[in-house]
């Protein structure tokens, strides 16, 4: 028989929810948005969270490197190549005990590079600047994921997808750049999907996000990512 989760597993777990929430909120309030999808992910949780459904929590801790890449229509802004950077981050798993399905909300740094071509003069495509710029951002994931293998055994596969919502925290500037390149946008919302494998206690995942708004004030440009990751999860798969 599955042990059932402590109190103060499912305690946590609550409050970590609720803290997600009131995050949301704040960024809703502060950009002036009405309720969006991301929004009702997050009360869909809480929900299940405050019902009694946060059985069995577990705590999976990771870090790894990224390539991301920018696109963009300004016909004077480009982007070449993917660069790469490092993330670190945690996620919780929280679901019924025994269940393959899980809530997945998570935090995450992000350290991502960008390189930036930008035409000084649209009629001389030979006058333009090339420059690295770097963004540190912190990613708030809320996916829902499932064990594809089952629970039981010391290796089980899982695949999760959802939305991200991600915070600019700094960024370098290059003043050979216009604002236009420069000036990224505060908040953002993307999807992400992504596989990964737990080994007893050690872990490893592939993901990938996918920027849906656009990270220019002003103009229409989105960044995407894609990570591998390796960390240890707790409690371990037994």
């Amino acid at each position: 028989m599955p042990r059932k989760a402590t109190l103060t597993q499912k305690m946590l777990a609550t409050q970590v929810l609720k803290y997600l929430c009131v995050v949301e909120y704040v960024q809703l309030r502060a950009v002036n948005k009405r309720i969006t999808l991301r929004t009702l992910f997050c009360m869909a949780a809480l929900v299940l969270a405050t019902s009694g459904y946060a059985q069995k929590l577990k705590v999976h801790l990771q870090g790894g490197i990224h390539a991301s890449q920018v696109n963009t229509d300004n016909d004077s802004i480009s982007t070449v190549g993917m660069l790469g950077g490092y993330n670190l981050g945690m996620d919780l798993r929280v679901g019924a005990s025994g269940s393959w399905i899980y809530f997945q909300p998570g935090a995450h740094f992000y350290q991502a590079r960008m390189r930036v071509n930008e035409l000084n003069d649209l009629t001389d495509l030979s006058n333009y600047t090339d420059a690295e710029l770097q963004v540190s951002q912190l990613k708030v994931p809320l996916n829902f994921g499932f064990y594809v293998t089952g629970t039981d055994g010391l290796l089980r596969v899982r695949a999760s997808a959802g939305l991200v919502t991600s915070v600019v925290l700094d960024q370098s500037d290059d003043l050979r750049l216009s604002k236009a390149a420069t000036e990224f946008s505060t908040f953002g919302v993307g999807v992400n999907a992504g596989l990964g494998i737990d080994f007893t206690v050690l872990t490893l995942d592939l993901r990938y996000e996918h920027g849906s708004t656009r990270m220019y004030q002003g103009g229409n440009a989105n960044m995407n990512f894609i990570s591998l990751t390796a960390g240890f999860v707790i409690p371990p798969s037994l």
